[in-house]
């Protein structure tokens, strides 16, 4: 106990030890490691979206604000369709959160151990091995949370205030990535209140920042407003399919974060920045992330949504592990922490993109999260629809359209159809909704709908054949029907209508 009653114990303010070469090597090596799997495995599901949306660009989409399908549209245009172009994005914004972790670190009063320690619970941690090697909004968001929290440390430890504008513009540019940032500014707002770091709040380089983020956000806002607040629709629908409780929030943060030493240094994390003399200097940190954990847990908010509160929580963590490895005065106990966040990299076939594709199958349902099963199979699935249209007479398939049940599917068939002579997908799943306000309905292909109800609304229905799916393939999408329909019974603006849905 004395131990850690030493370890708590506040420090005399001194220069912050510099960052070490070993976090920059590693960040290196993170960054080359999802680069080097980058094209092992197909494009996910929400890529192949992603990719669609960056060819409609806009301020915003139903399910999402615009920066991830602008960066695939950049992508897209430099490198073709490469999921390793598509994949670089990812990978940087990993390498830097690695950075990031140790700079915290190092910014909390931890010397070169508490860096390494916090940079590879960062490098290792399942969460981010997976969300490093996918083009998702995911990553992005982790990316602006830490981003945002180390530029507040910097102001904090003494930097110009002139940093706070930097701040609030990284968090509005954190809304262009995914929304649940306005949960970490709710925190970040309450952790600034609650502690003598309210006097931050009083000068007017914040309140410049924050007129220029809510600058950021008004044309999102707008885009909204102006197409009937579809994002409303989209959270609804979200929150009611979603069965989340508090214990499975929490218990989700252990598999996510890295059983044993992953978990052990978020512990720590939270001792060190709420309940300890020495991490009393970043109290509003702490404040602010046991707010955002506590609105998830409240809202019933998934359980990755946490993640990006896991570089701050690391680097305290990894202080406070240091401060009592450096009271048993022995090197020892400093390569024992290290080795055990180290031995993480067993974890790494389960969360990278390195397992080989005929072993998959045989593993597939003991992987802790579907991404990978939702990265193959698209382009099998375009080519058994264009197949099956293939049944058709020149004259039924004239101005022929398909409709998709969902963007996976419409996704493949945009992607991968133009090369089998498919035209652009149609569907009333979240934006595709937006791209064609009123297409042609007749004749028309359904994937996935119900024959009887389609029955109702043409005077000709006939059944081409069903998805077969493949062996790796997304499991929702195999036995979907593939019915060819013509002749409109009801006006195809009330049949659009009925086809819309947010989720």
């Amino acid at each position: 106990m004395s131990n850690l009653a030493s370890a708590l114990k506040p420090d005399a303010v001194g220069r912050p030890e510099p960052l070490s070469r070993a976090v920059a090597l590693l960040a290196g090596l993170k960054f080359l490691a999802h680069m080097a799997t980058a094209g092992n495995y197909p494009f996910h599901r929400d890529e192949l979206y992603y990719l669609v949306c960056g060819r409609h660009p806009a301020w915003g989409y139903p399910d999402q604000p615009p920066l991830t399908p602008w960066l695939s549209a950049v992508s897209e245009h430099l490198f073709g369709l490469s999921p390793w172009g598509l994949r670089l994005w990812p990978a940087l914004a990993g390498a830097t959160i690695v950075l990031l972790a140790g700079w915290l670190a190092s910014r909390f009063g931890g010397g070169r151990l508490a860096q390494l320690l916090a940079a590879l619970a960062v490098a290792l941690a399942p969460v981010y091995l997976v969300s490093g090697s996918l083009m998702q909004t995911v990553v992005l968001d982790q990316l602006f949370w830490v981003a945002s929290a180390a530029v507040l440390v910097a102001v904090i430890n003494g930097a110009s205030p002139r940093l706070l504008v930097v701040f609030a513009l990284v968090l509005g540019l954190g809304l262009w990535a995914k929304l649940t940032i306005l949960v970490w500014g709710a925190g970040l707002l309450a952790g600034l209140l609650l502690t003598r770091d309210r006097r931050l709040l009083g000068g007017r380089w914040i309140w410049l920042g924050a007129a220029i983020a809510v600058g950021c956000v008004v044309p999102i806002v707008q885009w909204q407003l102006d197409h009937g607040r579809p994002l409303l629709e989209f959270l609804a629908n979200n929150r009611a399919d979603d069965d989340l409780s508090p214990s499975g929030f929490l218990r989700s943060q252990i598999g996510m974060s890295g059983p044993i030493a992953g978990t052990v240094l978020l512990l720590a994390g939270f001792v060190f920045l709420l309940g300890s003399r020495a991490g009393r200097r970043w109290r509003s940190l702490g404040i602010a992330i046991a707010v955002a954990w506590a609105i998830f847990l409240v809202t019933g908010g998934k359980p990755y949504y946490a993640g990006p509160t896991y570089p701050m929580l690391f680097a305290g963590g990894a202080v406070l592990v240091e401060r009592l490895l450096a009271r048993r005065r022995s090197r020892v106990w400093g390569r024992v922490a290290a080795g055990l966040l180290a031995s993480h990299v067993v974890m790494t076939p389960l969360s990278l993109p390195i397992i080989p594709a005929r072993h998959l199958g045989a593993i597939m349902d003991r992987l802790p999260n579907d991404d990978w099963a939702n990265m193959f199979g698209w382009q099998e699935i375009a080519g058994q629809i264009a197949d099956a249209c293939k049944a058709l007479t020149p004259a039924e398939s004239a101005g022929l359209r398909i409709l998709a049940p969902n963007y996976g599917v419409a996704g493949a068939i945009d992607v991968y159809g133009a090369a089998l002579g498919m035209a652009p997908a149609l569907s009333g799943h979240n934006a595709y909704v937006f791209w064609e306000s009123s297409p042609a309905l007749d004749p028309l292909v359904f994937i996935g709908y119900d024959a009887a109800w389609l029955g109702q609304m043409y005077s000709e229905t006939r059944t081409l054949g069903a998805l077969a799916g493949v062996d790796l393939g997304p499991p929702d999408e195999k036995g979907l029907g593939i019915i060819y329909c013509r002749g409109l019974k009801v006006a195809p603006s009330a049949l659009w209508k009925d086809l819309r849905h947010f989720y």
